[in-house]
């Protein structure tokens, strides 16, 4: 039920692992972020493949062109998930199960005093961002 992932701190530039209570299973976010990233390794490889050109001939100057396609804008596909907040932790590198495993284990140990209180957010999972709001 539980879910993490490191980030680097914008201001400070520190690596934090973000720690979050999943409602229901957090397969679900797994698989909504794996679903994204071979959304986006697709498309760079087909955008790759149309950059090279083999097989075209350059248009010469001064001809018209008889079809003109401009980008469409893209809607982006996004899967909200609602969780609990539950802190984060510096680590050491963004990678690796057992720096995942550690910081879930530290988040979630008690410490001294009252643990904070789990602060209710949604998980948007989009190909190019992933967004943490508070739940209104």
């Amino acid at each position: 039920r539980d879910f993490a992932y490191v980030a680097r701190d914008p201001l400070t530039q520190v690596l934090k692992c973000h720690v979050f209570r999943c409602e229901g299973p957090a397969s679900a976010i797994a698989a909504g972020l794996h679903r994204v990233c071979a959304q986006l390794t697709a498309e760079r490889r087909s955008a790759r493949a149309a950059g090279n050109g083999l097989g075209t001939d350059p248009p010469r100057l001064g001809d018209p062109p008889l079809q003109v396609e401009f980008p469409a804008p893209k809607s982006e596909v996004v899967q909200r998930f609602p969780v609990c907040y539950l802190g984060c932790v510096p680590v050491a590198k963004p990678v690796g199960m057992d720096v995942i495993n550690a910081a879930l284990e530290a988040a979630l140990a008690p410490g001294s005093g009252e643990p904070p209180a789990p602060t209710p957010v949604v998980v948007s999972v989009a190909p190019a961002t992933l967004t943490i709001a508070h739940r209104q």
